[in-house]
């Protein structure tokens, strides 16, 4: 018969309704309005007669707060609450579930310091945040140690499938201050390295160094609010360098090449050795010259800058580097790809050599193709039709999320290749548009 409130949470950083950032307590509130919270939460509880736990969630204006919905369950977010109340709320539901009373009275639970948690998400958030399917070629988490936890769902070599909602798994970082907690979950999120699909890992590490976020000025209006800096491209060139002088000492002499025609150390007779790597990032062409290549150090140029590199060590199958100055990034060379992790950043290269193609012939001939799997849920336009670009063609729902798929250029609907109700393939031909 009793209800205790367990304190409260703030997730008002989301995409499409959908929280990526929750901390508790929440930051700001003073404690009228948090009393407030806790009294009318206790009273739906009460007032339907619930048993077990859920979650109450309200929408704050000002001071005033407005009943949203009940989540009668525990939460994606529950560990922040464990992580402050020293609680294990899975142990009480089972208990409560078991007929037993709940441990503790209201007077006997305590809180302290200060807890953060993201969702580590398959999805791309430079192509607003559509979901990423395939085999993880590489899942590296976090350590988990005093104050960082990390609750997983996904290893290496596992496949994230289209079926599901689109998360990995949390990071969640507990502190004696907001300002504790938030430096070392920013740290953790740091270590992450994900191969095979795309992950929302360097988004979340902008976000949390925000001066916004850091400041605890934060709304369901986050993220658009602050696009310029969730939105800035990485400072390439030390990323270039890396990659460059990773392409070279991967394939150099030490390596027991079979045959010396696979020996690209640079070699001219009479002359410096010196290895040119071009690489492209999405429109932007790098070349990267490596003047010195050795087993232990590496030195490279590129726009006009000089980097010297250390290697450090090698972790199947990444390369690990220190600059010079001590930062520390990691490189995972691909035949034709490179991609490398720096400062919370991932950064992936094209190996600009002759041998990678873009196939474009569908895109030149007016095709439109699926960017992931799903069940096409809508068609909003017919044959013959005549629309304009960024107009909406289908919706497809793909890990519990609708994503439309837009006309990239303006013309007539040649034909669907695709009605509600059918079940795509990433890379599936859509509609052809003339």
């Amino acid at each position: 018969g009793s209800i205790v409130a367990l304190f409260d949470r703030d997730c008002s950083v989301q995409r499409r309704h959908q929280k990526l950032i929750e901390e508790a307590p929440a930051p700001g509130l003073d404690q009228a309005v948090r009393s407030g919270l806790y009294a009318a939460a206790c009273t739906v509880a009460r007032e339907v007669g619930y048993v077990g736990a859920g979650t109450i969630e309200f929408l704050l204006s000002g001071r005033d707060f407005y009943f949203m919905e009940m989540n009668t369950r525990l939460q994606v977010e529950h560990p922040v609450t464990e992580m402050i109340t020293g609680l294990d709320l899975v142990e009480w539901q089972l208990r409560v579930a078991a007929g037993e009373p709940l441990p503790l009275k209201q007077e006997d639970i305590r809180r302290s310091g200060h807890a953060i948690e993201v969702r580590l998400c398959a999805e791309d958030p430079t192509k607003d945040f559509v979901p990423s399917v395939g085999k993880l070629e590489l899942m590296w988490w976090p350590t988990e140690h005093e104050g960082v936890r990390v609750d997983r769902g996904f290893e290496s070599g596992d496949a994230v499938p289209s079926f599901y909602d689109s998360l990995l798994g949390k990071i969640v970082a507990h502190g004696p201050s907001r300002e504790a907690a938030l430096d070392r979950l920013i740290a953790g999120v740091e270590d992450v390295r994900v191969d095979g699909v795309a992950t929302n890992a360097s988004w979340l590490v902008r976000a949390l160094r925000t001066p916004a976020f850091r400041g605890a000025d934060v709304s369901t209006a986050f993220i658009p609010r602050n696009e310029a800096e969730l939105s800035a491209p990485p400072d390439a060139a030390p990323a270039a360098a890396l990659a460059g002088a990773s392409r070279v000492w991967a394939l150099a002499p030490w390596q027991a090449r079979l045959s010396p025609w696979e020996i690209t150390d640079g070699f001219r007779a009479g002359q410096a050795s010196a290895v040119r790597v071009p690489l492209l990032l999405d429109k932007r062409s790098f070349d990267v010259e490596v003047l010195e290549s050795t087993p232990e150090h590496s030195v490279a140029r590129v726009d006009g800058k000089t980097f010297k590199l250390s290697f450090h060590d090698s972790f199947s199958p990444v390369l690990q580097w220190v600059e010079q100055g001590g930062a520390s990034a990691d490189v995972l060379v691909h035949p034709h790809r490179i991609d490398v992790w720096r400062l919370g950043e991932k950064v992936s290269f094209t190996v600009n050599d002759g041998n990678q193609f873009e196939s474009s012939a569908a895109a030149h001939a007016g095709g439109l193709t699926t960017p992931l799997p799903g069940v096409v849920v809508s068609v909003a336009v017919k044959e013959g039709d005549t629309v304009t670009a960024g107009q909406t063609l289908l919706v497809i729902e793909a890990m519990k999320m609708e994503h439309a798929i837009k006309a990239p250029r303006a013309g007539t609907v040649k034909s669907l290749k695709h009605k509600a109700g059918d079940r795509v393939r990433e890379g599936s031909a859509l509609a052809e548009i003339e």
